[in-house]
């Protein structure tokens, strides 16, 4: 089966597909850390009208897509251990996709925040279960890859929950360590061996990007807040790494 990226799903009709690889299945697990924390965050832009219209968009389109990878995984899973931690997400998942496609209120968002945070870490434990199987290394550099897609949108789910005031314990501690976690996985995906050229060149443009969002992330020490900008240079970090993730995903079935 030919892999279709998570970037490309996101503007395209939702599909049943079959899993074929545990590369794949590390891919697409690992979106569906990712996609916890970016429903979050376009619930909190619709609540505080930042590109409010595209963010009712992208919500809808992400709570498909993780159902739609949800079912996925079901059927390829057939490890006792994968399955109990896909019976966890499930039970998380059921909780928090009825909160999210509700009127947004901040009260909601002081739920939604820590049920996102508890869906990501379940995710990640699947994707650790999955990176376990077959070619151990190439695995772990999908796995990492995958994270980084995942950190990126936790990284703008907090931020839009700091510039909308919503007031939960731990914002900005959270945030802190989100953008150190975002930049150690970054320092090691640089030094993978199964970079080529093109991931390389991929690679250089998310850096350049990842230090010009670092640059208007910071400001919220200041209590200055660019929610737009921040927005768009973490949504352009994410379509990048999935084609980063996509290309060492080919790898890691090819080896």
């Amino acid at each position: 089966m030919k892999f279709l990226s998570i970037a490309l799903l996101f503007f395209s009709a939702v599909s049943h597909s079959e899993i074929v690889s545990v590369a794949e299945a590390i891919n697409k697990a690992g979106a569906q850390s990712m996609l916890s924390q970016r429903i979050v965050k376009d619930y909190i832009m619709i609540g505080s009208h930042i590109k409010s219209d595209k963010a009712h968009k992208e919500l809808d389109q992400a709570v498909a897509l993780f159902e739609q990878q949800h079912l996925e995984l079901l059927d390829f899973l057939e490890d006792p251990a994968q399955m109990r931690a896909l019976n966890q997400i499930s039970k998380t998942w059921e909780s928090l996709r009825l909160k999210a496609i509700g009127k947004p209120s901040k009260e909601m968002a002081k739920e939604l925040i820590p049920l996102s945070d508890k869906l990501y870490i379940q995710s990640n434990k699947l994707l650790s279960l999955l990176e376990k199987k077959g070619n151990v290394h190439a695995n772990h550099t999908v796995s990492i890859s995958s994270k980084q897609r995942m950190l990126s949108q936790r990284i703008a789910k907090l931020y839009m929950a700091m510039a909308w005031t919503v007031d939960l314990k731990n914002l900005s501690s959270s945030f802190e360590d989100t953008l150190k976690e975002y930049e150690s996985g970054l320092a090691e995906l640089n030094k993978a061996e199964e970079n080529t050229p093109a991931i390389q060149k991929k690679l250089k443009k998310i850096n350049a990007q990842w230090t010009f969002s670092k640059a208007g992330l910071s400001q919220y020490e200041q209590d200055r807040f660019v929610p737009t900008l921040i927005s768009v240079t973490t949504e352009s970090i994410l379509k990048k790494m999935d084609e980063v993730t996509a290309d060492y995903q080919k790898i890691a079935e090819n080896s």
